[in-house]
């Protein structure tokens, strides 16, 4: 338990270190840890913590997709110039938000790498604990890679741990070789990781999440058959399901339920590791507490929904009993992430809500969508469609060619996953980024993006070329 902790300590104490810059001697000596499976875990347990903090899925990872996407602009009183950069499509590569999802990202991959280089050696009658373990590091491996790659194209990928001096100075890997190391890491995650897990273990990624992460590594890379079998997979293995009413989904009570696949687990509020989204959500005027409102839904978003759809009321809202009594507010907010209970406890900071990464809603979207470009118009992808529709309350889908049917699909997956870190992704990897945020952000907003090719990718920081000449930086940045 000792040696848990120490290295659960030094852990955390390296939030604002630079895995790919910081010398050896700055780090935890490893050797002498690693002795018995208990300590692999206590070691990738660490390798999670980046995850959840304000610099992952605690809000830039969902932010930035947000706002340089049609779904979002900023709130014009938002003192932060990194955050109008975004929402304006004007990034630079000094911009403080990438650059903190970039270093976030490899601190996470650097700490997976250790348990990955140190675990083989441990002798212990637990080998499948070890093994699971070293799965687990697989998954955050390829979870982080997947992340750098949609936003920045080529990125580095060090296979090594903090100790090895060939993290210091890294090239870029081209892209595809990122996505077969992703591949790699997924499929072999997905051999050793349990199928389930129950109680203090709740949470951990499973065999099924592996899956379904690959599923959409399959759908970012068109290898439609691919994705296509592993979602038929899942879907036929019959262990989830979607919640009878949208909102369910995103409930403290309903964490880790049959919807999920792998959430990113908080516990809040007030202690420190609750979801920050709640405050980052909350309107800025005070009226619920102490939010930010850092960002808005466009209009453009909020009338793309058809009417008689369920999910704007669970995404979206301008008003708010708290304690007794209504208080509104404008403009119109998002709710999807906003914790009732811990607002009408008189908490405001953060929340005890999880993170969806992957829900089961997302695997029949994208089992849509890779059908129906294995098989147009393939009936067991309307149907698939149809689920997440009848959930919302509307009808079946009218659409019965190719074309309408990717256009009703890229539309439900804009309605299903609002707030849910993908739309800047999905717009990239359907080539329409451009069109559509020209669409939405040009008039309407309190301030016009103004999209480029080049957008397509991020620029990388400016901080990390500087300390690694093999850096090199994107395309018209």
């Amino acid at each position: 338990m000792k040696k848990a902790l120490s290295l659960l300590v030094a852990a955390a104490t390296l939030g604002a270190c630079d895995p790919l810059t910081e010398t050896p001697e700055s780090f935890l000596t490893q050797d002498g840890f690693f002795q018995t499976a208990q300590d692999a875990v206590a070691a990738v347990n660490a390798a999670y913590r980046p995850l959840n903090t304000n610099f992952g899925y605690g809000l830039l990872l969902i932010t930035v997709q947000d706002l340089a996407s049609d779904d979002f602009y900023a709130n014009v009183a938002e003192p932060n110039a990194a955050v109008h950069e975004l929402n304006e499509f004007r990034p630079t590569a000094t911009n403080a938000q990438l650059l903190n999802i970039w270093t976030n990202a490899y601190l996470s991959i650097s700490r997976a790498n250790t348990v990955l280089e140190k675990a083989p050696g441990i002798v212990t009658s637990n080998k499948a604990l070890v093994n699971r373990a070293m799965g687990e590091a697989k998954f955050l491996r390829a979870l982080n890679l997947f992340n750098l790659t949609r936003f920045f194209g080529d990125v580095p990928m060090p296979l090594t741990g903090t100790n090895s001096t060939e993290g210091l100075t890294i090239e870029r890997k081209p892209q595809a070789e990122v996505y077969a190391q992703i591949v790699k890491d997924f499929t072999e995650a997905a051999e050793v990781l349990p199928v389930t897990y129950s109680g203090a273990d709740l949470g951990r990624p499973t065999s099924w999440a592996a899956r379904g992460l690959l599923a959409k590594v399959y759908l970012y890379q068109k290898e439609w058959a691919k994705c296509a079998a592993l979602c038929e997979a899942i879907i036929a293995a019959g262990r989830f399901s979607l919640w009878p009413n949208f909102e369910d989904a995103f409930k403290p009570s309903t964490k880790n339920g049959p919807e999920s696949l792998y959430e990113v687990q908080f516990k809040g509020p007030g202690l420190g590791q609750g979801n920050p989204l709640l405050q980052y959500n909350l309107p800025r005027s005070g009226v619920l507490g102490s939010g930010f409102g850092v960002c808005y839904p466009t209009p453009d978003l909020i009338a793309s929904f058809e009417p008689g759809d369920t999910r704007p009321a669970a995404t979206f809202f301008t008003s708010f009993t708290r304690n007794g009594v209504r208080v509104t507010f404008t403009p119109v907010h998002i709710r999807k992430f906003i914790d009732e209970n811990a607002i009408n406890g008189g908490h405001t900071g953060d929340s005890d809500l999880n993170f969806p990464v992957l829900r089961y809603a997302e695997v029949l979207l994208m089992y849509a969508e890779a059908l129906n470009e294995v098989s147009p118009a393939d009936a067991k992808a309307i149907t698939a469609l149809n689920q997440v529709r009848k959930r919302a309350r509307l009808a079946d889908t009218p659409a019965r060619t190719q074309a309408t049917l990717r256009t009703a699909i890229w539309q439900e997956r804009r309605s299903e996953l609002v707030n849910e870190s993908n739309r800047y992704s999905d717009l990239v990897r359907t080539g329409r980024l451009v069109e559509r945020v020209k669409a939405a952000k040009t008039t309407g907003v309190p301030r016009v993006a103004n999209p480029k090719e080049a957008n397509y990718l991020m620029p990388i920081p400016q901080r990390e070329i500087d300390a690694n000449p093999k850096l090199t930086q994107n395309p018209g940045y």
